[in-house]
């Protein structure tokens, strides 16, 4: 049996030896932390993912929440893939980019949020 330093299933992301449970990748990590500041969401600190995906909501003051948020989480579960798969190391740049990339193709939007679509994609740092 290997030792506690042979662990696979630690933070890819962070490298902080947290294990990589949904909550630490999508709400507690350093790096998704940065990437949710960039599109404006905070996550509450009690409760559970649904609890604090429920408080971002209803402090949400933009049309498309859920748009915003899958698309920052898909970009963020392709950092972590590009890392493993591919050695790419993850980068808040490479996560903006991919992030603006797809979020700009949001093909079935009402016509009255395509200027929110392009302004947010532009403003986000």
């Amino acid at each position: 049996m290997g030792s506690s330093t042979d662990r696979t299933d630690y933070c890819v992301l962070c490298q902080t030896q947290q294990e990589e449970t949904l909550e630490h990748l999508f709400y507690t990590c350093s790096f998704s932390y940065t990437c949710w500041t960039s599109v404006g969401l905070t996550w509450a600190t009690e409760g559970d993912g649904f609890d604090w995906m429920a408080a971002a909501k209803q402090t949400w003051t933009k049309p498309m929440f859920m748009e915003v948020f899958t698309t920052a989480a898909w970009s963020i579960w392709k950092e972590r893939n590009n890392l493993i798969f591919r050695g790419v190391t993850p980068s808040h740049r490479s996560w903006l980019s991919r992030f603006r990339e797809d979020f700009l193709l949001q093909h079935r939007t009402k016509p009255e949020l395509l200027g929110f679509i392009t302004e947010f994609a532009r403003e986000i740092a």
